[in-house]
Protein backbone atom coordinates (compact mmCIF):
# COMPACT_ATOMS: atom_id res chain seq x y z
CA UNK A 1 0.00 0.00 0.00
CA UNK A 2 1.33 3.57 -0.66
CA UNK A 3 2.09 6.35 1.64
CA UNK A 4 1.67 9.84 1.32
CA UNK A 5 5.89 9.95 1.15
CA UNK A 6 5.90 7.33 -1.67
CA UNK A 7 5.64 8.69 -5.24
CA UNK A 8 1.92 7.57 -6.77
CA UNK A 9 2.06 5.36 -9.35
CA UNK A 10 0.55 6.54 -12.65
CA UNK A 11 -1.89 5.00 -15.05
CA UNK A 12 0.26 5.99 -18.61
CA UNK A 13 3.61 4.34 -17.52
CA UNK A 14 1.48 1.30 -15.74
CA UNK A 15 -0.35 0.87 -19.42
CA UNK A 16 2.93 0.71 -21.09
CA UNK A 17 4.55 -1.32 -18.03
CA UNK A 18 2.40 -4.11 -18.65
CA UNK A 19 1.73 -3.41 -22.16
CA UNK A 20 2.76 -7.29 -23.49
CA UNK A 21 -0.01 -8.31 -20.22
CA UNK A 22 -2.91 -6.13 -21.74
CA UNK A 23 -1.77 -7.62 -25.52
CA UNK A 24 -2.41 -10.91 -24.68
CA UNK A 25 -5.71 -10.63 -23.06
CA UNK A 26 -6.93 -8.49 -26.14
CA UNK A 27 -5.66 -11.37 -28.62
CA UNK A 28 -7.49 -14.28 -26.48
CA UNK A 29 -10.54 -12.35 -26.59
CA UNK A 30 -10.19 -11.23 -30.62
CA UNK A 31 -9.47 -15.25 -31.30
CA UNK A 32 -13.35 -16.07 -29.83
CA UNK A 33 -14.50 -13.41 -32.63
CA UNK A 34 -12.41 -14.32 -35.24
CA UNK A 35 -14.54 -15.71 -38.07
CA UNK A 36 -12.54 -18.31 -40.27
CA UNK A 37 -8.97 -20.03 -39.93
CA UNK A 38 -7.06 -17.88 -37.11
CA UNK A 39 -4.45 -15.60 -38.70
CA UNK A 40 -1.18 -14.81 -37.06
CA UNK A 41 -0.73 -13.21 -33.58
CA UNK A 42 0.46 -9.96 -34.95
CA UNK A 43 -3.32 -9.48 -37.12
CA UNK A 44 -4.98 -10.67 -33.70
CA UNK A 45 -3.73 -8.05 -32.09
CA UNK A 46 -3.48 -5.61 -35.13
CA UNK A 47 -3.22 -2.23 -33.96
CA UNK A 48 -3.87 -2.67 -30.16
CA UNK A 49 -0.20 -1.33 -29.12
CA UNK A 50 -0.55 1.66 -31.32
CA UNK A 51 -3.88 2.89 -29.76
CA UNK A 52 -3.05 2.10 -26.09
CA UNK A 53 0.26 4.18 -27.20
CA UNK A 54 -1.80 6.53 -28.24
CA UNK A 55 -4.41 6.65 -25.45
CA UNK A 56 -1.26 7.15 -23.21
CA UNK A 57 0.00 9.88 -24.84
CA UNK A 58 -3.44 11.64 -25.11
CA UNK A 59 -3.59 11.14 -20.58
CA UNK A 60 -0.40 12.72 -20.45
CA UNK A 61 -1.13 16.07 -22.33
CA UNK A 62 -2.53 18.65 -20.98
CA UNK A 63 -6.41 19.47 -20.67
CA UNK A 64 -8.78 22.22 -20.30
CA UNK A 65 -12.40 21.83 -19.33
CA UNK A 66 -13.62 22.81 -23.07
CA UNK A 67 -11.31 20.25 -24.64
CA UNK A 68 -12.95 17.65 -22.18
CA UNK A 69 -16.49 18.69 -23.26
CA UNK A 70 -15.52 18.52 -26.49
CA UNK A 71 -14.25 14.97 -26.94
CA UNK A 72 -16.66 13.82 -24.79
CA UNK A 73 -18.99 14.94 -27.57
CA UNK A 74 -16.65 13.53 -30.71
CA UNK A 75 -15.37 16.89 -31.67
CA UNK A 76 -12.20 16.09 -33.14
CA UNK A 77 -9.37 18.38 -32.09
CA UNK A 78 -5.85 18.68 -32.39
CA UNK A 79 -5.37 16.75 -28.88
CA UNK A 80 -7.44 13.98 -30.86
CA UNK A 81 -5.81 13.36 -33.66
CA UNK A 82 -3.38 10.82 -33.03
CA UNK A 83 -6.10 8.79 -31.09
CA UNK A 84 -8.10 8.86 -34.26
CA UNK A 85 -5.95 7.86 -36.70
CA UNK A 86 -4.92 4.73 -34.59
CA UNK A 87 -8.75 3.70 -34.25
CA UNK A 88 -9.14 4.60 -38.06
CA UNK A 89 -6.47 2.16 -38.73
CA UNK A 90 -7.33 -0.83 -36.32
CA UNK A 91 -11.36 -0.22 -38.17
CA UNK A 92 -10.32 -0.78 -41.91
CA UNK A 93 -8.15 -3.59 -40.96
CA UNK A 94 -11.47 -4.63 -39.08
CA UNK A 95 -13.14 -4.20 -41.55
CA UNK A 96 -10.95 -6.56 -43.80
CA UNK A 97 -10.94 -9.04 -41.29
CA UNK A 98 -14.79 -9.61 -42.18
CA UNK A 99 -15.96 -8.56 -38.45
CA UNK A 100 -19.05 -6.82 -37.75
CA UNK A 101 -19.13 -3.89 -35.53
CA UNK A 102 -20.79 -5.84 -33.13
CA UNK A 103 -17.67 -7.85 -32.51
CA UNK A 104 -15.18 -4.81 -33.01
CA UNK A 105 -17.09 -2.59 -30.18
CA UNK A 106 -16.95 -5.95 -27.92
CA UNK A 107 -13.41 -5.66 -28.26
CA UNK A 108 -12.62 -2.55 -26.43
CA UNK A 109 -15.12 -3.17 -23.16
CA UNK A 110 -12.99 -6.44 -23.45
CA UNK A 111 -9.69 -3.80 -23.41
CA UNK A 112 -11.41 -1.60 -20.76
CA UNK A 113 -11.82 -4.49 -18.48
CA UNK A 114 -8.61 -5.83 -18.89
CA UNK A 115 -6.80 -2.74 -18.33
CA UNK A 116 -9.17 -1.49 -15.26
CA UNK A 117 -9.07 -5.16 -13.51
CA UNK A 118 -5.08 -4.69 -13.87
CA UNK A 119 -4.77 -1.15 -12.61
CA UNK A 120 -7.35 -1.82 -9.58
CA UNK A 121 -5.48 -5.22 -8.57
CA UNK A 122 -1.81 -3.04 -8.59
CA UNK A 123 -3.69 -0.11 -6.49
CA UNK A 124 -5.94 -1.28 -3.67
CA UNK A 125 -6.17 2.23 -2.53
CA UNK A 126 -6.09 4.29 -5.80
CA UNK A 127 -5.61 8.27 -4.33
CA UNK A 128 -7.42 11.08 -6.37
CA UNK A 129 -4.86 11.60 -9.01
CA UNK A 130 -5.09 8.01 -9.49
CA UNK A 131 -8.60 7.96 -9.95
CA UNK A 132 -8.61 11.37 -12.56
CA UNK A 133 -6.05 8.23 -14.43
CA UNK A 134 -8.66 6.40 -14.79
CA UNK A 135 -10.99 9.04 -15.86
CA UNK A 136 -8.60 10.05 -18.43
CA UNK A 137 -8.56 6.69 -20.16
CA UNK A 138 -11.48 6.26 -20.63
CA UNK A 139 -12.12 9.35 -22.11
CA UNK A 140 -9.62 8.07 -24.12
CA UNK A 141 -11.02 4.70 -24.91
CA UNK A 142 -14.34 6.12 -25.81
CA UNK A 143 -12.83 9.06 -28.38
CA UNK A 144 -11.00 5.56 -29.58
CA UNK A 145 -14.73 3.58 -29.96
CA UNK A 146 -16.19 6.47 -31.39
CA UNK A 147 -13.22 7.18 -34.08
CA UNK A 148 -13.14 3.57 -34.86
CA UNK A 149 -17.32 2.94 -35.09
CA UNK A 150 -16.95 6.17 -37.65
CA UNK A 151 -14.33 5.07 -39.82
CA UNK A 152 -15.53 1.14 -39.43
CA UNK A 153 -19.39 2.30 -40.90
CA UNK A 154 -17.63 4.82 -43.30
CA UNK A 155 -15.80 1.74 -45.18
CA UNK A 156 -18.80 -0.35 -44.96
CA UNK A 157 -21.01 1.92 -46.86
CA UNK A 158 -18.81 2.90 -49.19
CA UNK A 159 -17.73 -0.84 -49.88
CA UNK A 160 -21.38 -1.62 -49.79
CA UNK A 161 -22.46 1.66 -52.55
CA UNK A 162 -19.54 0.22 -54.60
CA UNK A 163 -20.54 -3.62 -54.64
CA UNK A 164 -24.20 -2.44 -54.95
CA UNK A 165 -23.34 -0.80 -58.13
CA UNK A 166 -21.18 -3.38 -59.10
CA UNK A 167 -23.81 -6.06 -58.77
CA UNK A 168 -26.32 -3.37 -61.21
CA UNK A 169 -24.10 -3.21 -63.60
CA UNK A 170 -23.44 -6.19 -64.05
CA UNK A 171 -27.19 -7.81 -63.77
CA UNK A 172 -27.91 -5.40 -66.61
CA UNK A 173 -26.09 -6.97 -69.02
CA UNK A 174 -27.77 -10.96 -68.78
CA UNK A 175 -30.90 -8.46 -68.14
CA UNK A 176 -30.81 -6.83 -71.72
CA UNK A 177 -29.19 -9.66 -73.43
CA UNK A 178 -32.47 -12.04 -72.36
CA UNK A 179 -34.72 -9.04 -73.49
CA UNK A 180 -32.82 -9.47 -77.01
CA UNK A 181 -33.39 -13.03 -77.34
CA UNK A 182 -37.03 -12.42 -76.19
CA UNK A 183 -37.19 -10.21 -79.27
CA UNK A 184 -35.89 -12.32 -81.54
CA UNK A 185 -38.25 -15.22 -80.51
CA UNK A 186 -41.44 -12.59 -80.71
CA UNK A 187 -40.48 -11.08 -83.95
CA UNK A 188 -42.36 -12.50 -87.60
CA UNK A 189 -38.76 -13.55 -88.45
CA UNK A 190 -38.66 -15.67 -85.17
CA UNK A 191 -35.73 -18.92 -86.38
CA UNK A 192 -37.54 -21.88 -87.14
CA UNK A 193 -35.37 -23.92 -84.83
CA UNK A 194 -35.56 -21.79 -81.22
CA UNK A 195 -32.98 -23.47 -78.82
CA UNK A 196 -29.94 -21.48 -79.98
CA UNK A 197 -31.63 -18.71 -78.39
CA UNK A 198 -33.65 -20.43 -75.81
CA UNK A 199 -29.94 -21.47 -74.75
CA UNK A 200 -28.92 -18.46 -74.83
CA UNK A 201 -31.72 -17.04 -72.47
CA UNK A 202 -30.49 -20.29 -70.36
CA UNK A 203 -26.99 -19.05 -69.86
CA UNK A 204 -27.90 -15.37 -68.86
CA UNK A 205 -30.21 -16.51 -66.51
CA UNK A 206 -27.87 -19.05 -64.84
CA UNK A 207 -25.54 -15.68 -64.86
CA UNK A 208 -28.13 -13.94 -62.87
CA UNK A 209 -28.77 -16.78 -60.87
CA UNK A 210 -25.06 -17.19 -59.45
CA UNK A 211 -25.17 -13.44 -59.04
CA UNK A 212 -27.96 -13.24 -56.59
CA UNK A 213 -27.24 -16.66 -55.05
CA UNK A 214 -23.78 -15.13 -54.38
CA UNK A 215 -25.05 -11.73 -52.83
CA UNK A 216 -28.02 -13.77 -50.76
CA UNK A 217 -24.93 -15.85 -49.20
CA UNK A 218 -22.55 -12.64 -48.49
CA UNK A 219 -25.76 -10.73 -47.02
CA UNK A 220 -26.71 -13.98 -44.26
CA UNK A 221 -22.64 -13.94 -43.58
CA UNK A 222 -22.62 -10.53 -43.20
CA UNK A 223 -25.34 -10.41 -40.48
CA UNK A 224 -23.66 -12.96 -38.84
CA UNK A 225 -24.73 -16.16 -39.67
CA UNK A 226 -22.55 -19.00 -40.54
CA UNK A 227 -22.97 -20.43 -44.26
CA UNK A 228 -25.62 -22.96 -43.88
CA UNK A 229 -24.60 -26.47 -44.86
CA UNK A 230 -26.47 -29.56 -44.83
CA UNK A 231 -24.26 -32.86 -44.88
CA UNK A 232 -25.04 -36.42 -46.09
CA UNK A 233 -23.19 -38.79 -47.79
CA UNK A 234 -21.25 -37.93 -50.70
CA UNK A 235 -18.30 -38.45 -52.97
CA UNK A 236 -16.48 -35.21 -53.63
CA UNK A 237 -14.78 -36.83 -56.24
CA UNK A 238 -18.00 -37.25 -58.54
CA UNK A 239 -18.90 -34.14 -57.90
CA UNK A 240 -16.29 -32.34 -59.51
CA UNK A 241 -15.59 -34.96 -61.94
CA UNK A 242 -18.77 -33.87 -62.96
CA UNK A 243 -18.23 -29.96 -62.61
CA UNK A 244 -14.80 -30.26 -64.91
CA UNK A 245 -16.87 -32.05 -68.03
CA UNK A 246 -19.17 -29.10 -67.63
CA UNK A 247 -16.47 -26.69 -68.04
CA UNK A 248 -15.26 -28.72 -71.12
CA UNK A 249 -18.66 -28.28 -72.75
CA UNK A 250 -19.02 -24.69 -71.88
CA UNK A 251 -15.41 -23.57 -72.34
CA UNK A 252 -14.56 -25.41 -75.19
CA UNK A 253 -11.43 -23.61 -76.37
CA UNK A 254 -9.83 -24.43 -71.94
CA UNK A 255 -7.91 -27.55 -71.35
CA UNK A 256 -9.28 -29.23 -67.75
CA UNK A 257 -8.30 -31.91 -66.61
CA UNK A 258 -9.23 -34.02 -63.39
CA UNK A 259 -7.38 -36.52 -61.33
CA UNK A 260 -8.35 -38.14 -57.94
CA UNK A 261 -6.28 -40.69 -55.34
CA UNK A 262 -7.31 -42.31 -52.75
CA UNK A 263 -11.08 -42.41 -51.02
CA UNK A 264 -12.58 -39.39 -51.51
CA UNK A 265 -16.43 -39.92 -49.93
CA UNK A 266 -17.34 -38.57 -46.79
CA UNK A 267 -20.31 -36.27 -45.15
CA UNK A 268 -20.82 -33.11 -46.54
CA UNK A 269 -23.28 -30.75 -48.53
CA UNK A 270 -23.24 -31.93 -52.06
CA UNK A 271 -25.18 -28.72 -53.37
CA UNK A 272 -22.63 -26.68 -51.68
CA UNK A 273 -19.32 -28.76 -53.08
CA UNK A 274 -20.89 -27.88 -56.61
CA UNK A 275 -20.63 -24.61 -55.81
CA UNK A 276 -17.47 -24.01 -54.16
CA UNK A 277 -15.70 -26.32 -56.63
CA UNK A 278 -17.37 -24.48 -59.47
CA UNK A 279 -16.41 -21.44 -58.05
CA UNK A 280 -12.49 -21.81 -58.02
CA UNK A 281 -13.12 -23.85 -61.87
CA UNK A 282 -14.31 -20.28 -62.92
CA UNK A 283 -11.96 -18.03 -61.25
CA UNK A 284 -8.64 -20.21 -63.01
CA UNK A 285 -10.60 -19.97 -66.01
CA UNK A 286 -10.74 -16.05 -66.02
CA UNK A 287 -7.59 -15.38 -64.48
CA UNK A 288 -5.75 -18.01 -65.62
CA UNK A 289 -3.36 -18.38 -68.81
CA UNK A 290 -6.37 -18.83 -71.55
CA UNK A 291 -3.63 -21.75 -73.38
CA UNK A 292 -3.01 -23.24 -70.36
CA UNK A 293 -4.29 -26.12 -68.81
CA UNK A 294 -7.15 -26.02 -65.08
CA UNK A 295 -6.07 -28.63 -63.14
CA UNK A 296 -8.61 -29.63 -60.44
CA UNK A 297 -6.94 -32.36 -58.19
CA UNK A 298 -8.50 -34.95 -55.26
CA UNK A 299 -6.55 -36.78 -52.63
CA UNK A 300 -8.43 -38.57 -49.82
CA UNK A 301 -6.40 -38.70 -46.86
CA UNK A 302 -7.14 -40.58 -43.24
CA UNK A 303 -9.06 -37.86 -41.81
CA UNK A 304 -9.59 -35.48 -44.07
CA UNK A 305 -9.67 -35.00 -48.21
CA UNK A 306 -7.47 -32.43 -50.35
CA UNK A 307 -9.10 -30.51 -53.15
CA UNK A 308 -6.54 -28.41 -55.18
CA UNK A 309 -7.26 -26.12 -58.35
CA UNK A 310 -4.37 -25.14 -60.27
CA UNK A 311 -3.66 -22.52 -63.15
CA UNK A 312 -0.98 -21.15 -65.20
CA UNK A 313 -0.85 -17.40 -65.86
CA UNK A 314 0.04 -14.18 -64.05
CA UNK A 315 0.71 -14.79 -60.33
CA UNK A 316 -1.45 -13.20 -57.84
CA UNK A 317 0.64 -10.20 -55.93
CA UNK A 318 2.30 -11.14 -52.96
CA UNK A 319 0.53 -8.12 -51.14
CA UNK A 320 -2.92 -9.25 -52.18
CA UNK A 321 -2.73 -12.94 -51.19
CA UNK A 322 -3.55 -11.96 -48.01
CA UNK A 323 -6.56 -10.30 -48.79
CA UNK A 324 -7.70 -12.49 -51.90
CA UNK A 325 -10.85 -14.01 -50.02
CA UNK A 326 -12.26 -10.69 -48.81
CA UNK A 327 -14.96 -9.15 -50.43
CA UNK A 328 -15.02 -5.65 -48.53
CA UNK A 329 -11.02 -5.08 -50.05
CA UNK A 330 -11.58 -6.70 -53.14
CA UNK A 331 -14.73 -4.60 -53.98
CA UNK A 332 -13.28 -1.50 -52.75
CA UNK A 333 -10.53 -1.75 -55.21
CA UNK A 334 -10.80 -0.92 -59.00
CA UNK A 335 -12.83 -3.53 -60.54
CA UNK A 336 -11.15 -3.37 -64.08
CA UNK A 337 -9.93 -6.37 -64.46
CA UNK A 338 -13.45 -8.29 -62.62
CA UNK A 339 -15.01 -10.17 -65.53
CA UNK A 340 -18.64 -9.76 -66.40
CA UNK A 341 -21.16 -11.69 -64.69
CA UNK A 342 -19.08 -11.65 -61.16
CA UNK A 343 -19.49 -9.43 -58.27
CA UNK A 344 -16.47 -10.59 -57.46
CA UNK A 345 -17.63 -12.41 -54.50
CA UNK A 346 -16.59 -16.27 -55.45
CA UNK A 347 -13.93 -16.79 -53.53
CA UNK A 348 -15.29 -15.15 -50.65
CA UNK A 349 -18.02 -17.89 -50.87
CA UNK A 350 -15.42 -20.59 -50.87
CA UNK A 351 -14.07 -19.94 -47.80
CA UNK A 352 -17.47 -19.49 -46.49
CA UNK A 353 -18.41 -22.95 -47.64
CA UNK A 354 -14.67 -24.54 -46.74
CA UNK A 355 -15.04 -22.66 -43.42
CA UNK A 356 -18.75 -24.28 -42.73
CA UNK A 357 -17.29 -27.62 -42.92
CA UNK A 358 -14.75 -27.33 -40.73
CA UNK A 359 -11.76 -26.67 -42.97
CA UNK A 360 -10.29 -23.97 -44.56
CA UNK A 361 -8.85 -22.65 -48.12
CA UNK A 362 -5.21 -21.33 -48.60
CA UNK A 363 -3.55 -20.53 -51.81
CA UNK A 364 -0.28 -20.41 -53.28
CA UNK A 365 1.07 -18.31 -56.46
CA UNK A 366 4.58 -17.89 -58.41
CA UNK A 367 4.85 -16.91 -62.15
CA UNK A 368 7.20 -20.32 -62.41
CA UNK A 369 4.65 -22.43 -60.72
CA UNK A 370 1.42 -21.03 -61.34
CA UNK A 371 -1.60 -20.23 -58.96
CA UNK A 372 -3.13 -23.09 -56.64
CA UNK A 373 -6.16 -22.86 -54.10
CA UNK A 374 -6.18 -25.79 -51.48
CA UNK A 375 -9.38 -26.97 -49.93
CA UNK A 376 -8.72 -29.07 -46.79
CA UNK A 377 -12.25 -30.54 -45.80
CA UNK A 378 -12.26 -33.06 -42.98
CA UNK A 379 -14.06 -36.07 -43.93
CA UNK A 380 -17.23 -35.49 -41.47
CA UNK A 381 -18.67 -32.40 -41.84
CA UNK A 382 -21.39 -31.34 -38.86
CA UNK A 383 -23.79 -28.83 -40.77
CA UNK A 384 -25.36 -25.46 -39.53
CA UNK A 385 -28.99 -24.64 -40.86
Amino acid sequence: MQTENQPQKRLGPFIIENMESILVDWEAFARTLWHGPLPSSAALRNDAAKMLTAVVKDMETDQTIRQQKEKSQGIVGRDTVGLNAAAAGHALARVNDNFDIQRMVAEFRALRATVTRLWWASTPSPHEQQIEDMGRFNEGLDQLLAASVSAFTERVDQSRRMFMGILGHDLRQPLTSILMFSDVLLSPKAPADPRPVVAGIRRCSDSMARMLTDLLDFTSSQLGSDMPVHPISCDIGAVCEELVQEMRTSAPGAAFYYKASGDTSGTWDPVRLRQLISNLLSNSLQHGDPRGPVTASIHGGEDEVTLKVHNFGKAVPSEAIGTLFDPMVRVAASDAHRPHGSVGLGLYICREIATAHGGDISVTSSAEEGTTFAVRLPRQAFGRS
